[in-house]
C-alpha cells in the first residue's frame, strides 16, 4: 500500500484518515480509530475525530466475533445510541485478525463512500501489518489473487456512458499490470453539465492505487461545489499533498465539463492535455496539448481552462501517453501522435464505441499484440444531436 519504510500502523492510519478528511463530503465520517482485540479487553491504538463534539463508539459494542467479510473487504454495522443510529464500517487491519479499523458516521454512508471504503479495505488487506515490521506473509499466489480482485473492483467503478443524453461517449482501458491508480470517471454535476475525469498515476502498485482512489474520491467530493476544471484541479492537488505525501508519483489529471444542451466543453489538465479535437465542418483537427494554453498546462504549475464547442459530428478524443508510447515488437518505433490522428481520421464517421475499438485494434496490430508496458486509456466523445 505504501513504501516499505512507511509500513507502520501510525503512517497507514494517518494516510487513511487524511483521505477521509479531504473527502468528507463523500465519506461523511465523524470518527475513525484503530483498535486491538486482546483476550479480555479492547485497546484503542490511534484515534481521530473529524467533527468537533463527535463521540466515538466503544469497541466493546462492535461484534468482531464474526468478521466474515464479502468482496468489499469490510463489515457494516449500525449501533443504536441515545443520540440516534451510528453507522459503522469495520475493516480488518492485520493478518492475524486481531486489529480493526473502525469508521463511524451519524449519517448512512452513500454508495460513493462505500466505494472508497472498498478500495481502502482491499489495499489494507494486501499490505496488512502482521507483526509491525512487514506485510502479509501470504504466498505469492494469494497475493496475486488479491491484486486481481482489487483490479476487477476498480474496473467496476468505471462509468457507463450510454445514459448521457445528446452525447455519444465510449472508453477503453487496456491494463498493463494487475494494479494501478489509473481511471476514468463520469457523472452529472447538474441537469445540463456532465463531467468526465481521466487520471493516470505512474507505477503499478498499491501506492499508485491509493493515490488514484484518493483523486477519484476528491473529484466526486469537490465536484458538488461546481468549480470550473482548473480550480477543481488546483483544489484537488492542494489536498492531495496531505494524503499521499511520500508517494513519488507522476500524475496526469484531466477534467472535462460538457454542457449537454449546447455542446460547450470546458477542460483543464494537470500535465499534458492529451486531447485531440476534430472539427467536422472544417474537416480539420488540433491537438490541445500543442495549443498555447496546453503548453502552459504541461508545466504543472499553471491552472487555466480551455473552452470549445462540440457541434454535431465533432469528436474529442482523450488518449493516455501509454497509447502513443507503445512501440513495435522490436522496439524500433513508437506508435506516436501522428499515427493516432491518422487512424482517428479513417474512422471519424463511426460511433465512439467503434472509434475506441478501432484505435485499440490499430495499437495491437502495431505492437504485434505484445503486452503493453503502460496502461492505455482512450475516451471518445461525440455530440450526437
Amino acid at each position: 500500500m505504501f513504501p516499505e519504510s512507511d509500513m507502520d500502523r501510525e503512517s497507514i492510519f494517518k494516510k487513511i484518515s487524511n483521505a477521509l478528511q479531504a473527502a468528507n463530503r463523500t465519506a461523511a465520517a465523524d470518527y475513525i480509530h484503530l483498535f486491538k482485540k486482546n483476550e479480555t479487553a479492547y485497546e484503542i491504538v490511534i484515534s481521530r475525530a473529524f467533527h468537533e463534539g463527535s463521540v466515538p463508539v466503544s469497541p466493546e459494542k462492535i461484534d468482531t466475533a464474526d468478521m466474515s467479510v464479502d468482496k468489499t473487504g469490510f463489515k457494516l454495522s449500525t449501533i443504536t445510541s441515545e443520540s440516534g443510529n451510528i453507522h459503522c464500517v469495520i475493516i480488518p487491519f492485520s493478518g492475524s485478525n486481531e486489529e480493526f479499523l473502525l469508521i463511524q458516521g451519524s449519517k448512512e454512508f452513500s454508495n460513493a463512500a462505500l466505494d472508497l471504503f472498498t478500495l481502502l479495505a482491499q489495499m489494507i488487506k494486501i499490505s496488512a501489518p502482521s507483526d509491525g515490521t512487514g506485510g502479509d506473509t501470504a504466498d505469492a499466489e494469494k497475493y496475486k489473487n488479491q491484486l486481481i480482485r482489487m483490479r476487477e473492483m476498480q474496473a467496476r467503478l468505471f462509468p457507463k456512458f450510454n445514459t448521457v443524453k445528446g452525447l455519444d461517449i465510449a472508453s477503453v482501458f487496456l491494463p498493463a499490470d494487475l494494479m494501478s491508480g489509473n481511471f476514468v470517471d463520469g457523472f452529472y454535476l447538474d441537469d445540463s453539465t456532465y463531467q468526465i475525469t481521466t487520471c493516470i498515476v505512474s507505477g503499478y502498485d498499491a501506492a499508485s492505487s491509493f493515490a488514484g482512489a484518493a483523486i477519484r474520491t476528491l473529484v466526486r467530493s469537490e465536484g458538488t461545489r461546481k468549480m470550473v476544471p482548473s480550480l477543481l484541479i488546483e483544489t484537488i492537488m492542494n489536498k492531495l499533498k496531505n494524503i499521499v505525501s511520500g508517494i513519488h508519483a507522476i500524475i496526469y489529471l484531466s477534467i472535462y465539463q460538457i454542457n449537454v444542451n449546447t455542446g460547450r466543453i470546458i477542460l483543464s489538465s494537470f500535465g499534458d492535455a492529451t486531447t485531440i479535437f476534430y472539427n467536422s465542418k472544417k474537416k480539420g483537427y488540433m491537438n490541445l496539448k500543442n495549443t498555447e494554453v496546453g503548453k502552459l498546462l504541461a508545466k504543472r504549475n499553471f491552472f487555466r481552462d480551455i473552452s470549445l464547442v462540440l457541434e454535431p459530428g465533432d469528436i474529442m478524443l482523450y488518449y493516455s501517453n501509454g497509447a502513443v508510447n507503445l512501440s513495435t515488437d522490436d522496439g524500433s518505433m513508437q506508435y506516436g501522435e501522428a499515427r493516432l490522428v491518422e487512424e482517428l481520421l479513417k474512422i471519424r464517421d463511426e460511433s465512439s464505441l467503434e472509434i475506441v475499438h478501432g484505435l485499440s485494434q490499430s495499437l495491437f496490430e502495431f505492437s504485434n499484440y505484445k503486452p503493453n508496458p503502460e496502461d492505455i486509456l482512450l475516451v471518445s466523445l461525440r455530440r450526437s444531436v
